[in-house]
């Protein structure tokens, strides 16, 4: 795919397309400070991967057949808020965060290729690294919900190279942000 952006003013453009090879080196969870903290476990992918992530399932982290998830993480970790992760396997992968409580929630209609993961959490310390301290819990559920949509993109393989005159910047995750990277670049 690529596709071409022109300034009507400048008459300058750039060449937004999809980055060939995905390296490791561009998961978001390696890369940024975020809010949340997953902890999650799949057979046959390692997920997760950040700097604060726990790649376990819970069993092996200390919660006990039972106990409830939100109360463990509040518990050891200091979250104020608990979202369940889903991952959706078929032909690629798609990664969701939903409430723990609400099946209405779930976000493939797929019961066979799709299941809960993990979990993501806040923590102080993360609250702390992105000044979310004195967030409101619907904000950090908002912040947790678009740190796993933006790993999401990097999992499907959305990431982006734009290109302008004799500069180019790669690692985009997100068409809508090569857009805005694109039209940055052709501004001026």
């Amino acid at each position: 795919m690529s596709e071409t952006i022109t300034n009507e003013t400048t008459g300058k453009s750039a060449v937004i397309e999809v980055e060939s090879v995905i390296e490791p080196w561009m998961n978001p969870r390696d890369e940024t400070d975020t809010l949340s903290v997953m902890c999650v476990e799949h057979p046959r992918w390692n997920l997760g991967g950040g700097k604060h992530d726990l790649n376990a399932i819970p069993e092996t982290i200390g919660i006990t057949h039972g106990e409830n998830p939100v109360e463990y993480f509040q518990r050891e970790h200091g979250a104020r808020v608990v979202l369940a992760l889903d991952l959706y396997e078929h032909s690629g992968l798609r990664m969701k965060a939903r409430g723990l409580n609400d099946r209405r929630e779930y976000p493939f209609n797929d019961p066979w290729d799709a299941g809960m993961v993990g979990f993501v959490f806040d923590t102080p310390e993360t609250r702390e690294t992105v000044g979310a301290q004195d967030w409101s819990d619907d904000q950090i559920r908002e912040a947790l919900i678009e740190d796993v949509e933006i790993y999401d993109m990097y999992l499907q393989g959305e990431v982006y190279v734009v290109s302008c005159d004799d500069d180019s910047v790669g690692g985009i995750l997100g068409y809508k942000y090569a857009v805005e990277q694109a039209q940055e670049m052709i501004a001026s």
